[in-house]
């Protein structure tokens, strides 16, 4: 069982936090993919047509900023349960963080470079559910097969075996966002994200003008 991976309190106390943030993931997952999301839209909407069509090397570089996005997974989970829990095996607690609360950035990753690099799909949404998903179950399903040999594993024979799993559970979210996100939706017309941006520079402008306008008045 995972409870016998924590064996201090410190370590049990994470361990009731990860499962606490597993039960709110709807909540968990909104705040971990908010970064990525917020990004991707400020590109689409901003740019007049994507850098590269959809094709062979924009889903390979897909699929390479999905492994970039495990091996830094990696890197960061063990990093923060070192620093957090010195005390303890970071490791073994790492891999508890690999698998509740990695799988949502691993989602959002391949989603964010497939829609910068190839387009706005035909269904975002749903890819990135999908890539995200699939992330969640390939991640829980790497800890269900390495649970048995952390016991028994020492730190530096585990984390090869943490990049293999995070690894392969990035490359199944970026499988699954392939799979669903289906066409790219045609870019809009030139003139109109020229006019778009026109009419936020003026807004961003006159808000300003508005802002100081008020400073003004108070300080006199």
């Amino acid at each position: 069982m995972l409870i016998a991976i924590a064996c201090s309190d410190e370590a049990r106390f994470l361990l009731f936090l990860l499962v606490v943030a597993f039960m709110l993931a709807p909540f968990g997952i909104c705040v971990l993919t908010a970064p990525a999301c917020a990004a991707v839209q400020r590109v689409v909407l901003d740019r007049f047509t994507a850098p590269l069509e959809r094709g062979r090397l924009e889903r390979c570089i897909v699929f390479a900023a999905a492994i970039a996005g495990a091996c830094s997974a990696v890197v960061h989970a063990d990093g923060a349960a070192a620093i957090l829990f010195r005390r303890d095996d970071p490791v073994h607690l790492g891999e508890l963080l690999l698998a509740f609360i990695a799988p949502a950035p691993l989602g959002a990753v391949p989603w964010a470079a497939g829609e910068i690099l190839g387009g706005e799909s035909a269904r975002p949404g749903l890819a990135l559910a999908s890539s995200i998903a699939a992330a969640y179950v390939l991640s829980l399903t790497g800890l269900a097969v390495l649970e048995p040999r952390l016991s028994g594993t020492s730190p530096p024979e585990l984390v090869p075996l943490q990049f293999a799993t995070t690894a392969l559970a990035a490359l199944g979210a970026a499988a699954a966002y392939v799979a669903v996100r289906g066409k790219a939706l045609d870019p809009a017309p030139t003139e109109a994200v020229a006019l778009e941006r026109v009419l936020f520079d003026y807004s961003s402008s006159m808000s300003e003008n508005l802002s100081l306008r008020g400073a003004s008045s108070g300080f006199f």
